[in-house]
């Protein structure tokens, strides 16, 4: 998995209620030269699950919660900086399968509209690594699906992770070299198929995202609406 280095650029596609399409960010600063590793532990001595997962079962939609310095934080991964995006790469020992309820409560099937994902089937369950970013304002839910046929497991936990401080570009021709292909950016997906309701205005300080389709004046007129 490759990270941002001060001076990129990547591209946030999104579905959501208020439209599906792209913004372009730039990562202006990283706060760290390497990827940061985090070795959270396992679900259970961090009372995330209260017991280990039994063979052939899935977890209910969890967060990754801690303590620390008798303060309680309920998501590590929710943050409130409309200029920041979090980068993190989501490591599981024992593997075991992980389905994405991103934003919290919508089921993110990759499989979806091929075959429907479901808990009580095996789609849309992914094997760690898991790549995702953390936009403002949103809590991520996970669940568990434990794989093997007679073995109880407790995974442990651990991920790296990428503090971005980002600006997002008003820039018309940047945007329509990105959707002519004429410029190549890493992309990433926010979050999938099943779409959640999200206020740019207020939480990224954007507008609405740009179809993937739009024609130029379409471009400018959107970007014409940011603040």
């Amino acid at each position: 998995m490759r990270y941002l280095k001060p001076g990129e650029y990547g591209v946030l596609n999104f579905v959501t209620d208020q439209g599906k399409g792209i913004i372009i960010f730039r990562a202006i600063r990283c706060h760290s030269e390497k990827p940061t590793p985090f070795e959270y532990g396992s679900l259970v001595s961090r009372g995330v699950l209260s017991a280990s997962i039994d063979p052939d079962t899935v977890t209910d939609p969890v967060r990754f919660k801690i303590s620390i310095h008798a303060r309680d934080i309920n998501d590590l991964f929710y943050f409130r900086e409309a200029d920041y995006l979090l980068h993190v790469e989501l490591k599981l020992t024992p593997p075991v399968k992980v389905f994405k309820y991103f934003t919290s409560g919508s089921l993110q099937g990759t499989y979806n509209p091929i075959l429907s994902a479901y808990t009580d089937t095996p789609f849309g369950f992914e094997w760690p690594p898991i790549e995702f970013i953390a936009i403002p304002n949103v809590h991520l839910d996970f669940a568990f699906r434990n794989p093997y046929k007679t073995e109880k497991v407790d995974p442990y936990i651990e991920w790296d992770y990428m503090w971005y401080e980002v600006k997002y570009p008003k820039d018309a021709s940047l945007y329509e070299a990105v959707l002519s292909g004429k410029l190549k950016l890493p992309w990433f997906m926010i979050y999938g198929p099943e779409p959640f309701d999200y206020n740019f205005q207020t939480y990224m300080k954007t507008g609405r995202p740009i179809p993937i389709d739009a024609t130029p004046d379409e471009i400018r007129s959107i970007l014409g609406g940011w603040p």
